[in-house]
């Protein structure tokens, strides 16, 4: 049984503290790389290598967080003190990164970069990992995962109608943008956290409590999780996805400031594609619940990487024909970042069918680590190219072969990817009755073992009075 009833808005208070991730991770995305190219000055090639440098801490953070997580006890959980610890962190590495000194210089964005993203991983996983346990139907999943990503989109959308507003007085510079957005963060963030944190109840304790009595070290544990082969599977999948995600967002500015020249109109368009991915999120959810999440999710992705190859083209006829096919494109964004969550959590009862323990964290740690690795590498590759070729992001004259290089990134690097995730998700092995069967053993395991220290417990009682009656 579920803590939770299905039909209850605690799934959508649950989902609040996602409106502030998504709301520091577009401007981390879709912001802050060209802010730091164009205003502050760093060459592409920096600003690449400096992301992808900093993500390389996320090796060590995500699986010692992750399995701290799974090891935390308290009266609240030991999902929730992660969220109230990791908080302060993410809102301080905001204001170090969006507002950074006059010159400042590549080890600054690493270092301001590296205390965000440890804020978010602080953030992140534990309370994925919380969501994940609430409900172990195959479809509530779904739905549980839906309604955060719906909540995730209108976060996306909170940061654009910042820069929207902000842009309706004349302010368009990236940094003002980013300094309001350090400022919305500050002040929202708390307050969503706190309503999620005080509404929806922790997990259940039986999925804390282990069905065998013993505890995996930590060591042991990273082997059970990486020997897992549809895990395995699973990251294959998932870093495929977000290294094709990376690229337009990346990208975007250049698109909309160099070759469209109407930077403008970059914002706004964001803000389309999230309305649009908004309302396809339904239409996913309920594709999931009458074919399977990887059926959905592979045509999802096959839906976008159809779209993203007449972009190219449809750029030369300017702004508005540009703004309404990346429009069409991003109606398969919401199922594409949806359906991954759903699906991690039916991939870990795996896992608690064979050593007897529900270790979410450590596994959202290691999903954590792919997502974060792969769009750190597609931005990386998606700022790369276009340098190659000449592209320079403080000149507004660049060859024709440089601003083709920006328009072929944004939307065939990401296709190619996309592309190559379409197979593997559509053959992926968990299917719902596999699910079902698995929640079936463990419960009934569970139920064994649970008999078995009542039988313990009344033998120890026994002994007890025995004694005390002999005195």
């Amino acid at each position: 049984m579920s803590p939770i009833p299905t039909a209850s808005g605690r799934f959508w208070l649950y989902a609040l503290p996602q409106f502030a991730i998504a709301y520091v991770t577009l401007a981390i995305v879709n912001f802050v790389p060209a802010f730091y190219a164009s205003e502050v000055g760093l060459p592409m090639l920096t600003v690449s290598a400096m992301m992808l440098a900093s993500r390389g801490l996320d090796v060590v953070t995500d699986p010692l967080i992750g399995n701290l997580s799974d090891r935390t006890r308290s009266t609240h959980g030991r999902r929730k003190p992660w969220l109230v610890a990791g908080l302060p962190i993410l809102i301080a590495g905001a204001w170090i990164l969006f507002l950074p000194p006059e010159g400042a210089s590549a080890l600054y964005y690493f270092s301001a970069i590296s205390v965000l993203f440890l804020g978010l991983t602080m953030m992140q996983l534990p309370y994925i990992a919380w969501g994940a346990e609430l409900y172990q139907d195959y479809d509530i999943r779904t739905r549980i995962t839906g309604i955060r990503e719906r909540v995730g989109a209108l976060g996306s959308a909170g940061a654009l109608v910042t820069a929207l507003v902000l842009g309706a007085f004349g302010i368009v510079s990236l940094g003002s943008t980013l300094e309001a957005m350090a400022w919305v963060l500050t002040l929202g963030a708390p307050l969503l956290v706190a309503i999620a944190l005080h509404k929806v109840p922790a997990e259940p304790a039986s999925v804390i409590q282990s069905d065998n009595g013993e505890q995996l070290s930590f060591w042991q544990g990273i082997r059970v999780a990486l020997g897992n082969p549809v895990f395995r599977l699973f990251a294959g999948g998932v870093f495929l996805i977000y290294l094709g995600l990376a690229p337009a967002g990346a990208t975007g500015w250049f698109l909309f400031d160099h070759l469209l020249q109407r930077s403008e109109w970059y914002a706004p368009s964001i803000l389309l594609d999230f309305t649009f991915s908004f309302l396809g999120l339904p239409f996913w959810i309920w594709l999931s619940v009458r074919t399977s999440k990887h059926r959905a999710l592979a045509l999802a992705l096959a839906w976008s990487a159809g779209v993203s190859l007449f972009i190219p083209f449809i750029v030369e006829h300017g702004v508005w024909a540009t703004m309404a096919a990346s429009a069409v494109r991003s109606f398969a964004l919401g199922g594409i970042l949806m359906l991954p969550f759903a699906i991690v959590a039916d991939v870990i009862d795996m896992d608690r069918l064979k050593t007897g323990q529900q270790r979410t964290g450590i596994y959202m740690a290691f999903g954590g680590i792919t997502i974060k690795l792969a769009i750190t590498v597609g931005v990386s590759l998606a700022l790369a190219i276009p340098g190659l070729f000449g592209f320079d992001a403080t000149n507004r004259e660049n060859s024709a072969d440089a601003l083709f290089s920006v328009k072929a990134t944004y939307a065939w690097l990401g296709a190619l990817f996309f592309a190559l995730a379409v197979p593997l998700f559509w053959r992926f092995p968990l299917t719902r009755q596999q699910v079902q069967a698995m929640q079936n053993m463990i419960a009934e395991r569970q139920g064994s073992v649970e008999q078995e220290r009542d039988t313990d417990r009344n033998a120890a009682i026994d002994d007890f009075s025995g004694a005390a009656e002999t005195r």
